[in-house]
């Protein structure tokens, strides 16, 4: 995953993590980008993941459609608020 924000948009497409988890699996694995290479048997260590949650996630880690996500976002002017990240940056300090 090339930027920053990947990661986190990947953990979002996967559908089935919201903040309580999302913060679980950064204390547990140190980061998402470390989250997201995580295998299904390690994610269902995490607290409140399952089969189904660590399926998807690992999926989603490793489909690719983040990238395509943020390109599409990118095409049509659209700006992205995630967990810290705010992309595209603006000029002028408005993000």
């Amino acid at each position: 995953m090339s930027s920053a924000l990947e990661p986190l948009v990947a953990l979002n497409l996967s559908g089935m993590v919201g903040a309580v988890l999302h913060q679980r699996l950064i204390d547990h694995f140190g980061s998402v980008p470390q989250a997201l290479q995580a295998g299904v048997a390690d994610l269902k260590r995490v607290q409140g993941i399952g089969e189904v949650t660590a399926q998807a996630i690992h999926k989603a880690a490793r489909s690719g459609s983040a990238a395509k996500e943020i390109e599409a976002a990118a095409a049509d002017g659209i700006r992205i608020l995630a967990h810290g990240v705010v992309w595209p940056r603006t000029s002028a300090g408005r993000g």
